[in-house]
């Protein structure tokens, strides 16, 4: 476990340093993203039975792309076309599984590290909440759905210059990763639309009535079944039986929204796109509430929590003294690292991430 709370440790000290200094410099933060990347990438036998899976999928690849269009292992029959042409490119080079793991996480890291240094200027403290809302899953389990994610996210721009066909290709790509991107092309239409705090209330209890009467999964339904294409696929995840209510997001969300909407006019000058990423954050907001029992969420929210962790670090700006965002800073370290452990010890039963076992390296 010694591993991953150093990774948090440093996490601590960018978020102090791009907090405190305008313009930083991003050299040491790119270089960690590159650790990050290592670190994730060299696992062995970690992630629960998402890394034999896909162990399984890669070394029943064929290396004349021909399972792109008929494949013949019963785990790629429902695998996106986009994950079948990297690990039959790769089973072409004659690389091995874990290298070819190492080279998604350097990838995905680096990806990561231009969405954060873009969209905002703590890109420490987003590093930090990430560490607690998403880092292990989607590092560690969710292989293809993290490429899918970082795609969506550098795609953002596009959507900010307004440049749709740009944007759609960029979704379009991601799908063929994790067929759940597509639902991404939504954002475009959301960028000049302003929800006001009344209605974000509004949005709030509707979905929460959603997820009490279980209205969510009747609509999950509805709009696989009008999907162009992976209607079928997205079917399936609605259909997988859920884990039930996270009464934590409840506590940890409910509360935060509400503090957000009263000094919203004191930090959305303050925050890069404040108003897109607000977007996000309702509809991740949404999402989690209405769609609370179903595994199909995991998939979709994950695109949108992004906006979840930029309007997270927005708390810093509420307060005008740095002395007191301080405070707020310490507060979110420490809730975001109780949040980061819990996931270490409960997943797969504390035997899912640890302990930390690389090849390259020695257990930890």
């Amino acid at each position: 476990m010694a591993a991953y709370i150093i990774l948090y440790i440093f996490s601590i000290f960018l978020s102090f340093y791009t907090y405190f200094k305008e313009n930083a410099n991003k050299i040491p933060f790119f270089i960690f993203f590159i650790i990050l990347g290592i670190f994730a990438g060299s696992r062995f036998n970690i992630g629960g039975s998402d890394y034999l899976v896909y162990e399984l999928m890669y070394e029943n690849t064929d290396k004349d792309f021909s399972d792109v269009f008929s494949p013949d292992y019963f785990l790629l029959l429902g695998t996106e076309k986009g994950y079948i042409i990297l690990m039959s490119a790769f089973n072409y080079l004659g690389v091995d599984f874990n290298t070819f793991l190492l080279f998604l996480g350097i990838c995905c890291s680096i990806g990561l590290y231009f969405v954060f240094t873009r969209y905002s200027n703590v890109y420490g403290v987003l590093l930090t909440i990430f560490f607690a809302k998403g880092f292990l899953y989607y590092f560690f389990t969710a292989q293809r759905q993290i490429i899918a994610m970082i795609i969506c996210w550098l795609a953002i721009q596009f959507v900010i210059e307004r440049k749709f066909f740009k944007f759609f290709l960029m979704v379009l790509l991601a799908s063929f990763f994790h067929t759940s991107a597509i639902l991404f092309i939504v954002v475009y239409f959301l960028y000049r639309v302003k929800i006001s705090n009344k209605r974000t209330v509004v949005l709030l209890f509707i979905s929460i009535g959603m997820g009490v009467l279980k209205i969510g999964s009747l609509i999950g339904m509805q709009i696989s079944s009008f999907l162009p294409f992976g209607g079928e696929k997205l079917t399936g995840y609605l259909e997988e039986e859920g884990a039930g209510a996270n009464v934590l997001n409840f506590i940890e969300m409910v509360p935060i929204l509400f503090v957000i909407l009263m000094n919203r006019y004191r930090i959305e000058n303050k925050i890069k796109y404040f108003n897109l990423f607000f977007n996000l954050y309702v509809i991740f907001m949404m999402i989690t509430f209405a769609f609370y029992d179903f595994a199909f969420i995991a998939r979709l929210k994950g695109y949108f929590i992004i906006g979840y962790i930029v309007i997270l670090s927005s708390l810093l700006f509420i307060p005008n003294k740095k002395s007191v965002g301080i405070g707020i800073l310490l507060i979110l370290i420490f809730y975001c690292f109780a949040v980061y452990t819990r996931e270490l010890l409960v997943f797969d039963n504390g035997e899912g991430y640890l302990p930390y076992k690389s090849y390259l390296f020695k257990d930890f």
